[in-house]
C-alpha cells in the first residue's frame, strides 16, 4: 500500500515538473525567437536619412505577437518597453535607435519568469 502511495506521489511530482519545464522553455523559445520583422517594419527614416524606431508600431506588433502565442504557456504576463540611444544608453523620447523589451510572467509554483531583450539599429557592414 505504501509503494502505491509513493508511486502516485512520484507520478504527480513528475507531471508537475514536466508542465513547469514545458511552460518555461516554451516562453523562452517564444521570446528569443521573436520575428525580426517586428522590428524591421518598425524602422522609419527621417528627412536627413537617419533610421529610428517608430515606437507605437513596435509596441503594437510585439504585443500582438505575444498575445497570439504566449497564452498556451501562461495565463498572464507583463510587458514593458524602454527606448534608448545605443551610443550613450540614455533614455529617448522620440527617434530612438534602440529598444529594450522586458517580459515578466508567473509560470507555476510562484516562479517568476523574466527576460529582457535588446534590439538596436546598426549599420550592416560587408554583407
Amino acid at each position: 500500500m505504501i509503494i502505491l502511495f509513493i508511486s502516485l506521489m512520484f507520478l504527480l511530482m513528475g507531471y508537475s515538473l514536466f508542465s513547469f519545464s514545458f511552460a518555461a522553455h516554451g516562453i523562452n523559445r517564444l521570446i528569443i525567437n521573436a520575428p525580426r520583422t517586428i522590428f524591421e517594419y518598425g524602422v522609419v527614416v527621417n528627412d536627413s536619412g537617419n533610421p529610428y524606431y517608430e515606437q507605437d508600431n513596435i509596441k503594437k506588433r510585439y504585443k500582438a505577437y505575444l498575445d497570439d502565442n504566449i497564452y498556451q504557456y501562461v495565463n498572464s504576463y507583463d510587458l514593458s518597453f524602454r527606448f534608448y540611444y545605443p551610443v550613450t544608453g540614455g533614455l529617448c523620447e522620440e527617434k530612438c535607435e534602440g529598444v529594450e523589451v522586458n517580459i515578466t510572467s508567473i509560470i507555476t509554483f510562484s516562479f517568476e519568469y523574466s527576460r529582457t531583450m535588446f534590439y538596436e539599429i546598426s549599420e550592416v557592414q560587408n554583407g
